[in-house]
């Protein structure tokens, strides 16, 4: 399957790799012939589980540092969760994203 240039970087917040894989067999639907390459990838430094606030909180850092890592080989990329998002969120295990031009 031909694939196009750009790359789409989904990352795991957690670090435990059997998510990633989940997350990883999920986005096989999305992958099309000429689409971009979606590369689902382990947050090592994560929690194994993203079960509380704190645990959101503790993992904005290094997803920004991931992101800057990778800022060159991906043509799209989560930005950070915004504060109010997470405030709303009903859910420990569910995080909002923003663009970062929606974020500003």
């Amino acid at each position: 399957m031909a694939q196009s240039s750009k790359r789409i970087l989904v990352i795991n917040p957690n670090s435990t790799e059997a998510v990633t894989r989940g997350i990883d067999a999920a986005m096989e639907p999305l992958r099309m012939n000429g689409g971009p390459v979606i590369e689902c990838v382990t947050l090592k430094d994560g929690p194994p589980g993203i079960e509380s606030q704190a645990h959101v909180e503790q993992v904005v850092g290094p997803i920004g540092k991931m992101v800057t890592k990778r800022d060159n080989d991906c043509s799209s990329l989560p930005a950070t969760p915004t504060p109010a998002c997470m405030q709303r969120a009903r859910s420990p295990a569910s995080l909002c994203w923003a663009s970062p031009s929606a974020a500003s």
